[in-house]
């Protein structure tokens, strides 16, 4: 089977078209894909959010009970050396303990909260990024079908001028 070349650079012509409109569709899958991963990841960086932000209520709770404990022995030490506990030295002590309690407390939890907000932001980014890649994909496959089009148009019809019976139209600018 033999070919016109202008046939032939047709065929050819055709065919690059196809791939690079093929290239545009593979990319979208390819992004489409990665959005998924960036949706997923997102999921999981809310729940380390979630998880950051219950490890520190425990935390938290572990810290209050042994300052609680620490409280009551340094009561009972007090009591046993003879010491008024309800005034004086003594209730200054118990009550910079308290004062030192909330001071960790309070850390704790803004540690906390910190380390959640950090996820989240994560999470809000990647799922931003995951939108970007979605129209990215989009436009990325409308630019290779247009650019195959153009591919096919231009080495079709465009290396001279088309004859319309019998007169010559003129070529489009780009």
């Amino acid at each position: 089977m033999c070919f016109e070349p202008a046939t032939m650079s047709l065929l050819m012509t055709g065919i690059s078209a196809a791939s690079t409109m093929m290239g545009g569709v593979v990319g979208m899958m390819q992004a489409n894909q990665q959005a998924d991963i960036d949706r997923q990841n997102a999921i999981l960086a809310d729940e380390n959010a979630e998880d950051a932000l219950e490890r520190s209520r425990e935390e938290e709770t572990r810290h209050r009970r042994q300052s609680a404990a620490l409280f009551g022995e340094q009561i009972a030490r007090m009591a046993a050396n003879g010491l008024d506990v309800g005034s004086g030295s003594p209730l200054k002590a118990l009550g910079d303990t308290k004062v030192l309690e909330e001071e960790d407390a309070g850390r704790i939890r803004e540690s906390g909260r910190r380390e959640a907000y950090t996820f989240s932001v994560e999470a809000s980014n990647l799922r931003s990024r995951a939108r970007s890649r979605k129209r990215g994909a989009i436009f990325g496959l409308g630019k290779s079908l247009i650019t195959g089009a153009s591919q096919f148009g231009r080495n079709a019809f465009g290396s001279s001028a088309f004859k319309t019976r019998g007169r010559t139209a003129t070529k489009a600018v780009n």
